[in-house]
């Protein structure tokens, strides 16, 4: 595999900062981490809207694989789409549970409608679908 430039020079930050890291205090450790941990765990913003039908077949190949992020998926699809009187609840502390692509796979699917450019009925069919899935009539 080629490693671009950038990838290298990446790998030689990382190799130095790992030699250099026991040296610092553990307030400047902290600091550290904190800095990483906001490159590479933060989700990232949307800055361009993926197709509306793009992000659905993503969140259903979730749901198709029966895990957790599936179950989080299909009932918190549901919840966002429409409120009903029928308690179908989304527990958001399982957010924390989602890997950094499902992760941001949920912010997509927040901002759909963000755009105004949305097809309502292929959101109402995929609700239909999430409902199905999660057994409710």
């Amino acid at each position: 595999m080629n490693t671009t430039f950038e990838q290298s020079m990446l790998k030689e930050y990382i190799e130095q900062l790992e030699k250099q890291f026991p040296q610092y205090s553990k307030l400047q450790q902290q600091k550290i981490l904190e800095s990483v941990r906001s490159l590479v765990v933060e989700p990232k913003t949307i800055s361009n809207a993926r197709p509306q039908e793009d992000v659905l077949a993503d969140i259903r190949e979730q749901i198709e694989e029966d895990g957790r992020a599936g179950l989080f998926f299909a009932t918190a699809f549901s919840n966002w789409y429409r409120r009903t009187e029928t308690p179908r609840v989304a527990h958001l502390h399982d957010y924390v549970n989602l890997d950094f692509n499902n992760r941001h796979l949920f912010m997509e699917m927040m901002s759909l409608r963000d755009s105004g450019r949305f097809d309502d009925e292929a959101l109402y069919q995929f609700e239909q679908y999430c409902l199905d899935k999660m057994g409710v009539e």
